[in-house]
């Protein structure tokens, strides 16, 4: 939700466009195309299709042809176990290169969301935790602690209060807002 791929894929025909990204630096497009769900990206283009219910899978490459330059690739899963319409969990697991020192690298993660019920005139609010592992770097676990906010159905913003990512875009204090991601989905 934060950072993690969910286990699901864009609804076929559909676009949505992060407008802002201070959470994960990375704006995203991503479009529900061919059974699946293609993204663009500043950090590469990808696909991700579910394979069968609740379980994605989904790959990543970016070239880079200048003199010096690295490309990369990603390639991982996700699964989302979602008992009731109110709380989801979900777990991925992924391997790739980013093109630092041309290592290996895999990561894990976890994250639990729960929907606040009975939001009024707000609509829809989610809670969210994230548990984040890397080897990139000898990177320690990463933790997000934030709100998702559906003001409108087409409309979603993400609030993180805590953000100790992998990608160390913040320092891990309790800053307000610690990210920020608005998205625009038609």
């Amino acid at each position: 939700m934060f950072s993690l791929e969910q286990g699901a894929t864009a609804e076929q025909g559909s676009i949505s466009i992060d407008l802002y990204d201070s959470v994960r630096n990375n704006q995203q497009i991503r479009t529900g195309i061919w059974g699946g769900e293609a993204v663009i990206s500043q950090s590469g283009i990808g696909y991700k299709h579910v394979i069968i219910p609740n379980l994605a899978v989904y790959g990543q490459v970016a070239i880079n042809t200048a003199k010096g330059a690295d490309s990369s690739f990603l390639a991982g899963s996700s699964y989302t176990l979602m008992p009731n319409n109110d709380f989801a969990i979900t777990g991925n697991i992924e391997l790739g290169n980013t093109g630092v020192d041309n290592d290996v690298e895999i990561g894990i993660g976890a994250g639990a969301y729960f929907t606040l019920p009975n939001a009024g005139k707000l609509n829809k609010i989610k809670l969210g935790g994230e548990l984040l592992f890397s080897t990139v770097d000898d990177t320690e676990v990463g933790i997000q602690l934030g709100v998702r906010w559906l003001p409108r159905d087409n409309i979603t913003v993400d609030l993180l209060i805590y953000n100790d990512d992998v990608s160390k875009t913040t320092d891990g204090a309790l800053q307000t807002p610690a990210g920020i991601r608005a998205t625009l989905s038609f």
